[in-house]
């Protein structure tokens, strides 16, 4: 999503606002955000609740007016309030920084099959604080990495799409073009969204 968002904790009695749901799917609280974001940016994600131990996602109608307040804990979901999301070129500071635990154990370059596409790619991981030189061209919602190149390669935007932001947890993609030189110094540190760039894509190779 390359934002880092604020939640409000509210206490809210999930029966009482049982009538207000709208749906609910199996999802990480990264996903659950980055979905309640998609609705916030058109102001109908009022709040959202998430199931840590069922892994469940639930969003809601706007509550409007009305106002619902409990102490009391009745059930395994936590409410929240999306206060606001911050790109992440205005708080790269503050979350990448040298205490960052460094990533060891990957892959610098990957070699992906896009069956679909009939193509082979290389793809370079890349340190995600090198992303923000990077132009945005879309945010999409793919279940894979594979459905992310793909549609990179698919973009029809007039900037050329050449690289990507890719989060399991959130289950989302941004579509890139970096042309810019890696900062091959610093180190891959560990983050929820990773940065790759298509060194090159073979249509002649048999998948």
């Amino acid at each position: 999503m390359d934002r880092f968002c604020l939640l409000g904790a509210l206490n809210i009695n999930g029966a009482e606002v049982q009538d207000f749901l709208l749906y609910s799917f199996n999802s990480t609280l990264e996903s659950c955000v980055a979905n309640c974001f998609s609705y916030f940016i058109l102001d109908i994600c009022d709040f959202f609740s998430f199931n840590r131990k069922q892994k469940v996602c639930s969003r809601y109608k706007s509550l409007g007016n009305r106002t619902f307040f409990s102490n009391e804990l009745v059930d395994d979901n936590e409410f929240y309030k999306l206060v606001n999301c911050t790109e992440a070129a205005d708080a790269m500071d503050t979350f990448i920084n040298e205490e960052t635990e460094i990533e060891t154990d990957f892959n610098k370059t990957e070699v992906i099959a896009l069956k679909v596409l009939h193509e082979v790619c290389t793809i370079e991981r890349l340190p995600f604080a090198d992303s923000i030189k990077a132009k945005r061209i879309t945010l999409v919602y793919p279940k894979t990495m594979e459905i992310c190149l793909a549609q990179c390669r698919m973009s029809f935007s007039t900037v050329t799409c050449n690289a990507f932001l890719y989060s399991l947890v959130e289950e989302s993609c941004i579509l890139l073009h970096y042309n810019d030189i890696p900062q091959t110094q610093n180190e891959i540190r560990k983050s929820s969204s990773h940065f790759y760039k298509i060194l090159n894509c073979d249509s002649g190779k048999k998948i």
